[in-house]
């Protein structure tokens, strides 16, 4: 799986909406749905934000589930 729907796949399995996953992480919605829908890349600093607020590691975002 691509970065952009392990983000999509790890955020709803949270129940997380664009907008609250944004805020966790100090961008707007419509980046959140950017980074979904492979259109941007988080920057490095909100990457490891990303990955705390969904609660797993930069690895599994990147990668998909663990091994």
């Amino acid at each position: 799986m691509a970065l952009s729907d392990n983000i999509r796949k790890r955020r709803i399995e949270l129940g997380l909406s664009q907008k609250q996953l944004a805020d966790k992480i100090g961008v707007t919605d419509m980046a959140v749905s950017k980074f979904e829908a492979n259109l941007a890349s988080p920057k490095p600093e909100r990457f490891v934000m990303l990955a705390k607020a969904l609660d797993t590691t930069c690895e599994e975002l990147v990668e998909g589930e663990s091994k």
